[in-house]
C-alpha cells in the first residue's frame, strides 16, 4: 500500500512517552513516533468516544473513517483480495443462496435505498480478549474483508488456473494479518470486567458506524461505495459477553441433576430432553434451531443486516476454536494415551520419550516444529492410564501436525489397527478429519459441490467415530474422548457445510468465518497496547 508522509496529528511527539518498565518496551513505545516522522503510518484520524467514565475516553478508528482513506488512497480493494471489483455482484448472488432471508437482500430491491451489490463489500467483525503489556487482558475490536487471497495450498492448487482461481475467490487467510485485520479499539480489563456499561457502549458505537457503512457508504472514484457486515466472529466467551446469552458452553450442567440450562446459542441443545451430544441425522436439536437465546435483543444486531428468523446465525461458529484448540486436542492427547503402551520403554517416561523422538522426526520431515516443544506427560495431560488426558498446548498448528503424525503411525501399523476396534475407529476418525481440512485449505472462499461434501462427511464421520471411541473405552474403564460443547458446536459447523453441499452450487467454505489470522494479529499488536 502506498502510505502517506503525513503529519500524522494523532501521533505528534510526546503523545507517546517512553514506559519505565525496561528498554525494550522503552524502544517499541517510540515505533508509532518513527513510523510516523518516516511515512510508513497511515494518516487516519483516532476518534475518542465517551464511554461514561469521565477518567477516560477510549480512542477508536472508525470504520467509516478508515474505509474513505482507503478509498482516497484507491486501495479499498484490499477488502476483497486485490481481485477485479466484478467479483462483488458475484458474491452476492452466491450468498444469497446461503442466506436467502438475510435483510441485505431486501436493500437491494428497495429502490428507495440506493445500495447495489456490485458496490458492497462484504466484511466481518471481529472481537476478543487479547494481552496488552504486562500480560494485562484487554478486548479487541477489528473488522476485515470476506474476500481474501486465499491459504498457500489453494494457491498451489490452482497457481495456474487463474480463471478457476477467480471463480472461487479466497479466504481471508494468507498475508501479513496487521495488512488485512484493521483495529477498530482496545478497551482495558476496567471497562469490560464486572461493569460492562463501558463494553456495550463500544459495541454500540461499531453498530452504528456499520449502519451508516450500509446505508450512507463511502465515496470512490466519485460512486457511493457499501459496506455490509456478515457476521461477527469470535471465541465463545466473547459471544457470551457480546450478546448476552442465557445458553452458551458456560451454562452446561456440571454435575448429576443439575438443572439443563442449554449450551448452544444455535439451538436448544443441552436443554432437558435434549442431548447435545447426540449426532444422529435426526437429533433432537435440529428441530429447536431459532429461539433466541437472550433476554433482549443484542444492540448490534438492531443496527446491521441478518436473517430476522435466525438472527443468532449473525454470531459465526470457528472451527479453529472449536477443533484445533478444542475436541482435536482432546482426541489426539486420547489417542496418545491408547497408543503409548506400544512404544518400547520400562516406564511412563521412557515411552513419552521414545514418542516424542519419533513425533520429531515426522514434524523434522515436513520441515517444521512443534510450538510447544517436547512430548511428554505434562503436555498430554497424563496422569495415568485409566484417567482422562488433558492437551495442554496452546497452538493450534500443534494439533494439526499431531493429528498428521497420528495418521502417519496409523498407516505405519496397520497390522495393529486391524487387530484394535479402539485403533480403527482412531484412524478412522484421524484420516476423516485430516482429509476434511485437507480439502478446506485447498479450496476456495467458495467450495464446489464435491469439496462441499467430501468436507462436510469427512467432519461429520469424525464426529461418529469420536463418539464411538468414548463408548468403546469407557467399556473397559478406561476415561478417554470426552464430549464437551464444541462436538456440539462442530455438529453444527459440518451439517450446515453439508446442507449447502447438497443444495447448492457453491458452498461457504467453514474457513471464512475462522479466526487464526484475528488472533495472530495480537501478538504483533499486544506489546503496543496500554491495558
Amino acid at each position: 500500500m502506498e502510505l502517506r508522509k503525513g503529519t500524522c496529528s494523532s501521533l505528534e511527539a510526546g503523545a507517546w512517552p517512553v514506559q519505565p518498565f525496561g528498554a525494550t518496551l522503552a524502544l517499541l513505545s517510540m515505533v508509532p513516533i518513527v513510523f510516523c516522522q518516516t511515512g510508513l503510518s497511515l494518516d487516519v484520524p483516532i476518534d475518542f468516544v465517551d464511554v461514561g467514565d469521565y477518567s477516560y475516553k477510549v480512542p477508536m478508528i472508525r470504520p467509516t473513517t478508515f474505509f474513505q482513506y482507503l478509498a482516497d488512497a484507491d486501495r479499498i480493494n484490499v477488502l476483497w483480495g486485490e481481485h477485479d471489483a466484478s467479483i462483488l455482484a458475484e458474491f452476492w448472488r452466491r450468498y444469497r443462496e446461503v442466506e436467502p432471508d438475510n435483510t441485505v437482500f431486501a436493500a437491494f430491491q428497495d429502490h428507495d435505498l440506493e445500495i447495489v451489490a456490485d458496490r458492497t463489500i462484504p466484511v466481518y467483525c471481529h472481537g476478543d480478549e487479547g494481552r496488552g503489556k504486562r500480560r494485562k487482558p484487554v478486548m479487541v475490536w477489528n473488522t476485515h474483508g470476506a474476500i481474501g487471497r486465499g491459504t498457500r495450498p489453494f494457491l498451489a492448487r490452482h497457481g495456474s488456473l487463474p480463471t478457476m482461481r477467480k471463480r472461487k475467490m479466497g479466504v481471508n487467510l494468507l498475508g501479513h494479518s496487521m495488512g488485512n485485520r484493521y483495529l477498530n479499539f482496545v478497551l482495558p480489563k476496567r471497562l469490560y470486567g464486572d461493569d460492562s456499561e463501558c463494553f456495550f457502549r463500544m459495541v454500540q458505537e461499531m453498530g452504528r458506524e456499520y449502519n451508516l457503512l450500509q446505508t450512507r457508504g463511502f465515496q470512490y472514484r466519485g460512486q457511493t461505495w457499501w459496506v455490509v457486515v456478515l457476521g461477527c466472529l469470535g471465541d465463545l466467551v466473547f459471544f457470551s459477553k457480546v450478546a448476552s446469552l442465557t445458553r452458551s458452553f458456560t451454562r452446561g450442567p456440571k454435575k448429576v441433576g443439575q438443572v439443563q440450562q442449554g449450551v448452544c446459542f444455535l439451538c436448544n441443545a443441552g436443554c432437558p430432553n435434549v442431548p447435545f451430544e447426540d449426532c444422529n441425522t435426526n437429533a433432537a436439536w435440529t428441530n429447536t434451531m431459532g429461539d433466541p437465546p437472550w433476554n433482549e435483543e443484542p444492540s448490534l444486531l438492531q443496527l446491521v443486516h441478518h436473517v430476522p428468523n435466525l438472527q443468532a446465525s449473525f454470531f459465526k461458529l470457528d472451527v479453529w476454536h472449536c477443533l484445533h484448540l478444542g475436541l482435536g486436542r482432546n482426541f489426539v492427547s486420547s489417542v496418545v494415551a491408547e497408543i503409548l503402551h506400544r512404544f518400547p520403554g520400562s516406564n511412563v517416561e521412557a515411552r513419552f520419550a521414545a514418542l516424542d523422538a519419533d513425533i520429531q522426526s515426522f514434524v523434522r520431515g515436513r520441515g517444521t516444529r512443534l510450538h510447544f516443544g517436547h512430548v511428554n506427560k505434562d503436555v498430554m495431560g497424563y496422569e495415568s492410564w485409566a484417567k482422562v488426558p488433558q492437551g495442554a498446548w496452546q497452538k493450534a498448528a500443534d494439533t494439526t501436525l499431531l493429528l498428521l503424525y497420528l495418521q502417519h503411525w496409523f498407516e505405519e501399523h496397520l497390522s495393529w489397527v486391524a487387530s484394535c476396534p479402539i485403533l480403527k475407529q482412531a484412524y478412522c476418525a484421524c484420516a476423516n478429519i485430516n482429509l476434511c481440512f485437507d480439502v478446506c485449505y485447498k479450496a476456495g472462499l467458495w467450495m464446489s459441490r464435491l469439496e462441499s461434501t467430501t468436507a462436510a462427511r469427512g467432519g461429520r464421520r469424525f464426529l461418529v467415530s469420536y463418539q464411538y471411541l468414548a463408548y468403546l473405552t469407557l467399556g473397559t474403564g478406561r476415561d478417554r474422548f470426552t464430549v464437551t460443547p464444541k462436538f456440539h458446536y462442530l455438529d453444527h459447523i459440518f451439517r450446515e457445510l453439508e446442507r449447502q453441499g447438497m443444495t447448492l452450487d457453491w458452498s461457504l467454505n467453514i474457513l471464512s468465518t475462522s479466526v487464526q489470522a484475528d488472533e495472530e494479529s495480537w501478538l504483533l499488536f499486544g506489546n503496543f497496547i496500554e491495558s
